[in-house]
């Protein structure tokens, strides 16, 4: 069972392509984004190179999210069973609890931040 503190976010738009998640230790590494809806259990995968700082961004546009709560983690794309830290400003988890929210504009990026 994993009981990792899961580093909290604001919420982001629905109507996103691009999120930029955080910066892991490996650079230049090709990776696997988990993506969970913690109301159905649904997961996707997604595959994404981390930056040479090591920021992992994501391409989402061909997912349709729904205003629910979603937990990313992020693993080696060679070993799904290890979860890369995530820091998100100073903070670091391997796990990272996201909200959707309804789209008001045309937003293309989201970069995760911290909630307050």
């Amino acid at each position: 069972m994993n009981c990792e503190t899961c580093l909290q976010t604001k919420p982001i738009p629905v109507c996103i392509s691009e999120i930029v998640i955080g910066q892991i230790t490996a650079v230049n590494t090709a990776v696997v984004i988990k993506i969970k809806n913690e109301a159905t259990g649904r997961i996707v995968l997604l595959t994404a190179t981390s930056s040479n700082t090591g920021i992992v961004t994501v391409d989402v546009s061909d997912i349709l999210f729904m205003e629910a709560h979603y937990t990313f983690t992020i693993h080696p794309a060679s070993d799904y069973s290890n979860d890369y830290e995530i820091t998100i400003g100073s903070d670091q988890s391997k796990c990272v609890d996201v909200s959707f929210e309804n789209c008001n504009e045309e937003i293309t990026s989201a970069t995760l931040e911290l909630n307050d």
